[in-house]
C-alpha cells in the first residue's frame, strides 16, 4: 500500500510542477522545493483520502514539493480554478474534464484514484418504509454535493435507469456532510477496493462515462467529448 501512495504521489507532483514552474531547477547542488496549491473536491470524502495521505505521510515533502491543499465542496469547483488558473490542480471526478471537453475547454486527469465511484445513495432512515427502490425517489427533494458535481451524475444515472425522469425531482447542494470516525474507519473498510494501485484510467472508463452522461444527463444530450484529451496514463507510467 505505502509503495502505490507513493508512486501517486509523485504522479500528482509531476503535474503540479509542470503547471507551476515546468520543473524544480537545482540550486548549490540541492534541489529548490516548489510550493503549489491543490484544490481537492471534499478533503474529508474517502474518494479524495489519497490527496490528505499524500500530504501527511510526507510524500510530497520527499519530492521537494510544498503543497497546500485547498478544502472545496464539489470536484466541479476544483476544476473550474485550475482552469481559472487560481491553482495548479484539482482533485475531482473525472466527469468534470470530460464535460469541460466537451465545451471546448482543454483538462487532462492525469491519475485516477479510483476504479469504482465508492458512492451510494442514502436515506433518512424514518423513510425507510416508503422508499424501497429508486422508483420511490421520483418527485423527492434529493441531496447532492453540488449541482454537476459526480453524485449529481450518479444520481442522475440512478433515475434513469430505473426509467424515472430526472428533470421532475428537485436536487439541493448540500455539500458532503459529516464525516462522524467510527463510520468513516467502518464505511472505509468496506470499500477500499473501490482504488485503484498505479493511478492509471481503467479502460474502457471513459467511455462508460461518456455513455452515462450522454444518455442520463439532460444537459449533456447530444454532446461529445474527444476522451483522449481527457486524461494521460504517461505520469503513472513515468512514476512505475
Amino acid at each position: 500500500m505505502r509503495l502505490d501512495l507513493r508512486r501517486l504521489s509523485l504522479v500528482v507532483g509531476g503535474l503540479a510542477v509542470l503547471a507551476a514552474c515546468g520543473s524544480a531547477p537545482s540550486t548549490g547542488g540541492g534541489v529548490q522545493t516548489v510550493s503549489l496549491k491543490i484544490m481537492v473536491g471534499g478533503l474529508s470524502k474517502q474518494i479524495y483520502l489519497p490527496n490528505m495521505l499524500a500530504k501527511q505521510l510526507g510524500y510530497f515533502n520527499d519530492q521537494h514539493l510544498d503543497v497546500t491543499l485547498i478544502d472545496e465542496g464539489s470536484g466541479q469547483a476544483s476544476e473550474d480554478e485550475v482552469l481559472a488558473g487560481n491553482v495548479d490542480a484539482g482533485s475531482g471526478a473525472y466527469v468534470h474534464p470530460m464535460v469541460l471537453n466537451a465545451l471546448g475547454k482543454k483538462i487532462e486527469t492525469i491519475c485516477q484514484f479510483g476504479i469504482a465511484p465508492g458512492e451510494a445513495e442514502v436515506i433518512d432512515a424514518r423513510k425507510a418504509g416508503s422508499i424501497q427502490s429508486p422508483n420511490d425517489l421520483q418527485g423527492k427533494n434529493l441531496g447532492v454535493t453540488e449541482l454537476g458535481s459526480g453524485t449529481h451524475t450518479l444520481t442522475l444515472a440512478i433515475l434513469g435507469k430505473a426509467g424515472i425522469d430526472p428533470t421532475k425531482e428537485h436536487f439541493v447542494a448540500v455539500g458532503a456532510g459529516d464525516s462522524n470516525q467510527d463510520l468513516y474507519v467502518t464505511a472505509l473498510q468496506n470499500q477500499i477496493s473501490i482504488f485503484g494501485t498505479d493511478c492509471k484510467m481503467p479502460a474502457g472508463g471513459p467511455e462508460t462515462v461518456m455513455k452515462i452522461q450522454q444518455n442520463y444527463v439532460p444537459s449533456f444530450k447530444g454532446k461529445t467529448a474527444n476522451l483522449s484529451e481527457t486524461y494521460t496514463n504517461q505520469f503513472a507510467d513515468n512514476a512505475s
